[in-house]
């Protein structure tokens, strides 16, 4: 299946992007309450998967597509199918996340695989993210 125009995806794999950030204790509280929890009563580390809630670039409403993801391009393909979505994943916890913890996280474009299923042209992104706390992986 060839690519978008003159574009090879496969040129992707490799292409990475960090964002750095901190467990703040307001944004943890914030999270808490968002997950019907009592934000005052908040532990030393962060719960499983919490992590979510940190070190992702905020866009603004402009930077957003049709279909709720930030517009295509950076460092992921620029895939022109019609649609996106996450068709699953593995989460690794190595170590734990203090409130107060510098944090960085790292994702990298690991495959790009294009397929033809029954309705169309697919492309499958791999994309694999590492959180850092002080250079040592913990997620």
């Amino acid at each position: 299946m060839p690519s978008d125009g003159d574009v090879s995806f496969s040129d992707w794999i490799g292409s990475s992007e960090s964002f750095e950030d901190q467990v703040s204790l307001p944004r943890v509280r914030a999270l808490a309450a968002m997950l019907g929890q009592d934000p005052q009563h908040i532990p030393e580390f962060l719960p499983p998967l919490w992590h979510w809630g940190f070190a992702y670039e905020p866009v603004t409403p402009g930077l957003v597509g049709d279909d709720g993801h930030p517009l295509r391009g950076g460092f992921l393909p620029p895939v022109s199918l019609r649609r996106r979505m996450r068709a699953g994943g593995r989460v690794e916890i190595l170590g734990e996340l203090a409130i107060g913890a510098g944090i960085r996280r790292v994702s990298t474009v690991t495959t790009v695989d294009e397929k033809v299923g029954r309705t169309g042209p697919l492309a499958f992104v791999t994309v694999e993210h590492r959180i850092q706390v002080e250079g040592h992986e913990v997620i």
